[in-house]
């Protein structure tokens, strides 16, 4: 697990590959941690194609849920 403490203005997607490259992942046995991740979730924020793009090189699997419409006539009824 990683975090990066940002002022509540500053918006989160330019910290993304920051936090990141930060992470690291313990191996089974003996060795280095992995510094790439198998699968990387992300909300609907992190979607845009210029985040999955720079995020794919980071991560073996990235999924972020894409924007859809928003408020009362998104509802499916």
């Amino acid at each position: 697990m990683s975090v990066i403490l940002t002022p509540g203005q500053a918006g989160d997607d330019p910290q993304l590959l920051p936090l990141l490259d930060q992470v690291s992942v313990k191996r089974d046995g003996p060795g280095r941690p992995r510094q790439r991740p198998d699968r990387v979730l992300a909300d609907k924020a992190y979607s845009s194609p210029s985040t999955v793009v720079r995020c794919a090189s980071v991560a073996s699997r990235w999924s972020a849920r894409r924007k859809g419409p928003r408020g009362p006539s998104a509802a499916p009824w």
